[in-house]
């Protein structure tokens, strides 16, 4: 365990360096900001159930790794995420938040594989965001509810 945290934070690190900015948010930074984000919860169906950040959608693991192999864990084909990213409607200029509650190791992995395809095609911008502290960070503030916006779905294309 303690090299995969030290894994972690040699990303966190490594992006710093490479684009002058940190990817972890706080709470307090993000609660005003909300609505400027697609938030993205990485825990299990039944957590999310018990309570999330508003407008928040459930991704789990397996709706971003890639099946085909006997094993779990691979990093998703280049068409598996740009099916994940249309079917939560993100678009190349969104802003994404991703959260978990297991020390945000399923936050750093969803960052790590949209660094790595930012990289590869240098056509999207890198605004994944990790909510710093996880879902405990966010203190409760899921009882202020508002309605999803509903608008046009388009087709995510990593490389067009």
């Amino acid at each position: 365990m303690p090299k995969l945290l030290s894994t972690i934070y040699f990303l966190f690190l490594l992006n710093y360096l490479s684009f002058g900015q940190t990817s972890l948010i706080s709470s307090d930074e993000l609660f005003p900001n909300l609505a400027y984000y697609k938030v993205l919860d990485l825990r299990s169906a039944e957590e999310f159930e018990k309570g999330h950040i508003i407008n928040a959608q459930n991704v789990s693991r397996s709706q971003y790794e890639d099946s085909t192999y006997a094993y779990s864990g691979m990093m998703p084909t280049q068409e598996q995420l740009e099916n994940l990213l249309t079917d939560l409607d993100i678009k190349y200029t969104d802003q994404i938040l991703v959260y978990d509650s297991k020390g945000n190791c399923e936050a750093a992995r969803f960052w790590w594989i949209m660094d790595h395809y930012y990289r590869r095609f240098q056509k999207i911008p890198l605004t994944v965001f990790i909510l710093d502290g996880g879902y405990e960070a966010w203190g409760g503030r899921d009882s202020l509810l508002s309605p999803k916006d509903t608008h046009e779905i388009r087709r995510f294309h990593l490389n067009s």
